[in-house]
């Protein structure tokens, strides 16, 4: 649903769209720029409006088209889910909860502070994850881990 009324609004007006339901709730210092900035916003604007809004939004509405969920409850390797707490498009669902009792080896970490992309807002408590994943939930072959061909 939330993603449908945003296409909706991206039909209406691509550029201003982009620029308040995106910018805005991604990176506030690149909103706050803009509003500081008329110019900035205007750069941003026409950039925008050079892109293909047709294509751009086509993507978007095969998203929510697609209904994963069936594939997710037969997903039987492990699986780590990182979730942003402050994501515009889904914070505030119980995703995690989904998450956890939906697919049956699924390790869930929610940043609380981090928006829709939470591997770039904390790059390092990522890559620490990750890690600790792989060496828990995908330990490798005893050759591979000293760095030894196989062959």
């Amino acid at each position: 649903p939330q993603l449908s009324g945003f296409i909706d609004r991206l039909r209406g007006n691509f550029a201003d769209t982009v620029i308040d339901e995106i910018v805005s709730r991604v990176s506030p210092r690149i909103a706050a720029a803009c509003r500081q900035h008329r110019w900035l916003a205007g750069l941003l604007r026409r950039t925008l409006s050079s892109l293909s809004e047709r294509s751009l939004i086509g993507m978007l509405q095969s998203l929510v088209d697609c209904d994963f969920r069936a594939t997710l409850q037969a997903l039987n390797v492990p699986a780590l889910v990182v979730l942003g707490g402050r994501s515009g498009h889904y914070g505030g669902l119980p995703l995690a909860e989904y998450y956890h009792h939906t697919v049956a080896q699924a390790t869930v970490r929610t940043y609380a502070q981090a928006d829709h992309s939470p591997h770039l807002c904390e790059p390092a408590r990522f890559v620490t994850d990750l890690l600790q994943f792989a060496a828990v939930r995908c330990p490798l072959e005893p050759q591979i881990a000293r760095g030894q061909a196989l062959g």
